[in-house]
């Protein structure tokens, strides 16, 4: 499974335009990325986990089925809630344009 490195793949947020003047670093301008990198993070650990437990098991066939069916199941639904929080991020932030418009 691939890693994906947050910091690189979402930029520097610092740099995006903001309301501060130029040269000037906005207070808390890495929380942004330190919460993406957290929530990356905490989705790819049960995702490292399930692959690791499913190799375990169809390689030595020495792992408790239903253990790895446990592991297994943690990553999904850890994925399937990083998807849902997207999805109402991703919402909000279409709300918030249609206002300005």
């Amino acid at each position: 499974m691939e890693r994906i490195d947050l910091a690189r793949a979402v930029g520097n947020v610092a740099e995006v335009a903001s309301p501060v003047q130029p040269g000037v670093k906005a207070p808390n301008s890495d929380a942004f990325l330190n919460v993406l990198e957290k929530a990356g993070k905490a989705v790819a650990a049960p995702q490292a986990e399930a692959a690791r437990a499913s190799d375990h098991f169809a390689n030595n066939l020495e792992g408790r089925l239903h253990e790895t069916m446990l592991v297994m199941e943690k990553a999904e639904i850890t994925m399937k809630f990083a998807m849902q929080v997207r999805n109402k991020v991703l919402s909000a932030y279409q709300e918030v344009m249609r206002m300005g418009a």
